[in-house]
């Protein structure tokens, strides 16, 4: 439920629903059987041809609303593709439905004969579904596009064939009510087909999850907290999931940027570097030509720096490298740079000056 805790079988919001969808059926084939002109004639059923029609329509529909509904539910959720892409996905699925959906009405409406042509449509379409209860998350695109292709060519025929077998096995005053009743079939095939499916997949992602978190080590942290069949455990899981990737996310970024801070600044002083200041000279050069602008390059460096750091020590000698970077810092217009090239060397970039900036520099 919207709580994200599942119902028993025996609940009412289940079974009670259940069982007053069965009692409304019994109901309604009752009354079918007592009106003069019933929805759904329950005579033609009597007919074998047309009562097989029906029948396999239902299983057709059952494997193709299945597919077209999970298919891409599982490229999202193991592959991790779009909803757009996972939607292209299936195109064998579909090329082979069409084209032997338009082949099928062809041949049995020049030749008349369809049994041979539905049986094997029965039975590619039994393979394609056995093909597909071999799927993992490591199957490769291409053997999945062939078994897509292949139940593609197996529901197919159904989606005209039958529809001409049916017609051709009623009396001609029943015509509409047994293609009407076709198309209802097919609606309700496909109906308990996802209903199913989607109670096999949950009660099977609910039994199977926690024994393959452990197997991939994930943390008891969060593997105690499912449960087999509790849906409200595997909510919070996915949500410390979530969470948990997000802070990894978050993480990477960070660390990203630090590398890329580091790798283009100074340690010691926190300067723009050597490489950093050549990319912003070439950029400054650039505007400078286009524009007719005016910029300089100064160049300062520690008077004696190697002999107070050799007299002093190293901390003396860092101790003042940094303060005068603060110093060079604090003096430099917005917008100019200021690098360090490295031991006592510094680099500044003026750019943007007035003509007595210039002359004075």
């Amino acid at each position: 439920n919207g709580s994200g805790v599942g119902y028993s079988w025996l609940a009412w919001q289940v079974g009670g629903l259940i069982g007053l969808g069965v009692v409304l059926a019994v109901v309604f084939l009752f009354i079918e059987t007592k009106v003069k002109e019933p929805i759904l004639p329950l005579d033609l059923f009597k007919i074998r041809t047309y009562a097989a029609s029906q029948a396999a329509m239902f299983l057709m529909s059952f494997a193709f609303f299945v597919v077209v509904i999970f298919m891409p539910r599982y490229y999202q959720s193991v592959r991790g593709i779009s909803a757009t892409a996972s939607g292209y996905m299936i195109w064998p699925l579909l090329v082979g439905l069409m084209g032997t959906s338009i082949g099928a009405g062809l041949v049995i409406a020049r030749t008349g004969k369809y049994k041979a042509l539905m049986v094997t449509a029965m039975v590619l379409m039994t393979v394609g579904i056995f093909f597909m209860t071999q799927l993992t998350a490591t199957t490769g695109d291409y053997p999945l596009w062939i078994w897509l292709f292949i139940l593609g060519v197996g529901i197919g025929p159904a989606m005209s064939g039958y529809t001409l077998v049916v017609q051709n096995a009623v009396p001609v005053a029943k015509l509409g009510v047994a293609t009407s009743t076709l198309t209802f079939i097919r609606q309700i095939g496909g109906t308990v087909g996802l209903a199913i499916a989607g109670t096999s997949l949950t009660s099977s992602v609910a039994s199977d999850l926690p024994k393959d978190l452990v197997k991939a080590h994930v943390p008891k942290a969060l593997t105690s907290h499912v449960s087999a069949g509790s849906d409200s455990a595997l909510v919070r899981v996915a949500k410390q999931f979530d969470h948990r990737r997000k802070e990894l996310q978050a993480q990477l970024v960070e660390e990203q940027g630090r590398l890329a801070h580091q790798a283009l600044h100074d340690a010691l002083t926190g300067l723009p570097n050597r490489v950093f200041f050549l990319e912003r000279l070439a950029q400054a050069v650039d505007a400078a030509t286009r524009r007719s602008i005016r910029s300089a390059v100064l160049f300062v460096d520690i008077d004696r720096f190697k002999a107070i750091n050799d007299v002093a020590g190293h901390a003396a000698g860092d101790q003042l490298i940094v303060g005068v970077a603060t110093r060079i810092r604090d003096m430099l217009r917005p917008g100019d740079t200021v690098a360090r090239l490295g031991g006592d060397e510094f680099v500044i970039l003026c750019e943007n000056l007035l003509d007595a900036q210039a002359e004075a520099i």
